[in-house]
């Protein structure tokens, strides 16, 4: 590997690295690596917000063997985010949009068709012309990213696809579920909204998943119960407060190093009670060549929080090399 790439921890965390590693020892097929290549690429929020479109997405043997080297879980981090190969690849992926609209055009020749996403959308007022022009029928086919799935009302239209429904089901949240839910339930009534029957077919690879069998029978409640069980087990909202700490530094290994202090001092530091989660990568992690690091902290009731999180403020905040946030009953983490 080359310098660039070359962060090596002094100390193998035997618990943590998880492949190949001449410190601990550990030997793993290259089948293994491959789906532990993978799981890392799902925990990275910025990688898998970028690869949701490619969920079968298979390591390269190149970037398997790259990777055997790593010594540690950080390390591969690091490479996998510095990798100018693997940032093609996603680079690949995000055309897919592009090659989707191509191939309903040889689907149906026939069909006119119009895209409605970012990249179609940049002049003002271009949003309302793409509506009305579909909904007064100068279109037979909209394909489109999120944007589309509510608030629209188009009579003609009785078939309604949706492309990779797990792309939100797997983003890291925990109301990934939720809002995996709501899209499918918004996005299959634009389907039949006139006297016309309306069906909807949905691509996915979970089709067990409770969020996605809820949404096919429009069965609010049971989701609801399932969700609510599984939050109340994992300690998440209603149930638990939340309180997101992000750490943001220039540099890599500083952030790094600065947000496992951060996570260090608020486990000693709290209640017994309260579980603090972290560091982590956030869920966006590389923002202007800004590394973002991140604690999740949850609690039913803590006195120690307020003085604790300004302590930390009161450190951090006459530093400027490190920036420390915090976001109490965070929206989105």
């Amino acid at each position: 590997m080359s310098d660039r790439y070359a962060y090596n921890p002094s100390v193998c965390d035997n618990d943590a690295c998880p492949i190949d590693c001449e410190h601990c020892g550990k030997k793993d097929s290259t089948e293994e690596i491959t789906k532990k290549v993978k799981e890392i690429l799902v925990k990275q929020g910025y990688l898998y917000k970028r690869l949701v479109s490619a969920f079968n997405f298979q390591a390269s043997e190149k970037l398997i063997n790259d990777i055997k080297n790593a010594k540690s879980f950080i390390h591969i981090q690091y490479y996998i985010i510095r990798n100018d190969e693997l940032w093609q690849e996603i680079e690949d992926v995000l055309k897919r949009k592009e090659k989707l609209e191509q191939e309903i055009k040889k689907l149906f020749p026939e069909a006119r068709v119009i895209r409605m996403d970012a990249d179609t959308t940049t002049n003002k007022g271009a949003h309302e012309d793409i509506i009305n022009r579909f909904k007064n029928h100068e279109y037979d086919i909209l394909l489109g990213t999120q944007m589309i799935s509510k608030g629209l009302n188009f009579p003609l239209v009785t078939l309604v696809g949706v492309i990779n429904a797990d792309a939100t089901l797997n983003i890291p949240d925990f109301r990934s579920g939720e809002r995996t839910f709501a899209l499918l339930s918004q996005v299959s009534g634009r389907a039949g909204r006139s006297d016309l029957a309306g069906e909807v077919v949905i691509q996915t690879y979970n089709p067990d998943h409770y969020s996605i069998r809820y949404a096919k029978n429009h069965d609010y409640l049971n989701f609801y119960k399932e969700e609510m069980n599984i939050r109340r087990e994992l300690c998440y909202s209603p149930y638990f407060y939340i309180t997101l700490v992000n750490i943001s530094s220039k540099d890599y290994e500083l952030g790094f190093r600065e947000a496992n202090k951060i996570g260090e001092y608020l486990r000693k530091n709290l209640s017994n009670g309260t579980r603090v989660l972290g560091p982590s990568m956030a869920n966006i992690f590389r923002i202007n060549n800004v590394y973002h690091y991140q604690c999740i902290i949850k609690y039913k009731k803590d006195e120690k929080l307020n003085k604790v999180l300004r302590e930390i403020d009161n450190i951090y905040k006459v530093n400027n090399r490190v920036d420390v946030d915090v976001d109490v009953d965070p929206v989105r983490i």
